[in-house]
């Protein structure tokens, strides 16, 4: 069995309270890029409102599998073995994967700046496919999924030395955050990663949260 990620007790109720606050927020954030884009019409927000539906779409299932198919492994700890459940914990756990690396390759694909269906199909399919066929999948999704980040990142850098627009600067902050977020589930360890890993993704979602938050204010003001 896989271990995919080990809980404390302390911290058990409240990530799943902030697993459906991340699912809430993403959600909030691509519905705000919808509406960009039915102003706009420009590709970017569309790529990046379809993201963050599927990001909180996965944040959702990440949290009824926390709900439903968590043991208690101590009496300090819980944990989440991969195969260890039935059929339906398979596929929420899976149903996870998909939609966070899909969400994850559409943002990426949305920063390459080209328009290509079957590229973008192929990167969907190589990375599932490597998660997939992955002895070990904790580790391939949060290699992969930093990854990605990392790249993300990289073009929000140079997008905000480019414009030096304070917006982009706090999408800056927000991937750098969610960067390091994966990389705590990768390297920190059992006791802390978890931990570690759903603060750092609380500080990311809610400077997104907050730079949109400003950005309607601003908006308000202009047409008021």
């Amino acid at each position: 069995m896989v271990n995919f990620y080990t809980i404390p007790n302390w911290f058990f109720g409240y990530d799943i309270g902030l697993e459906v606050l991340f699912a809430l927020i993403t959600i909030f954030v691509a519905g705000f890029a919808f509406k960009a884009y039915s102003l706009s019409r420009e590709e970017e927000f569309k790529l990046f409102g379809i993201s963050f539906t599927l990001i909180s779409l996965s944040y959702f299932a990440w949290s009824l599998v926390n709900i439903f198919f968590v043991e208690e492994l101590s009496e300090h700890t819980r944990v989440l073995l991969l195969g260890n459940f039935g059929l339906l914990s398979v596929f929420g756990i899976y149903l996870h994967i998909l939609l966070f690396m899909t969400g994850l390759t559409t943002l990426f694909y949305m920063t390459c700046k080209v328009k290509s269906w079957r590229l973008y199909s192929m990167m969907i399919i190589t990375n599932l496919l490597i998660v997939l066929l992955a002895c070990n999948k904790f580790f391939a999704i949060y290699s992969l999924s930093s990854l990605l980040l990392f790249f993300i990142t990289l073009f929000y850098i140079d997008k905000y030395f480019e414009t030096r627009n304070s917006k982009i600067g706090w999408l800056l902050v927000a991937f750098i955050s969610l960067l390091a977020a994966n990389m705590a589930f990768l390297f920190g360890n059992v006791n802390s990663q978890y931990v570690i890993a759903h603060l750092l993704e609380l500080i990311s979602f809610g400077v997104i949260l907050v730079n949109l938050i400003r950005m309607k204010h601003g908006e308000k003001k202009k047409s008021s």
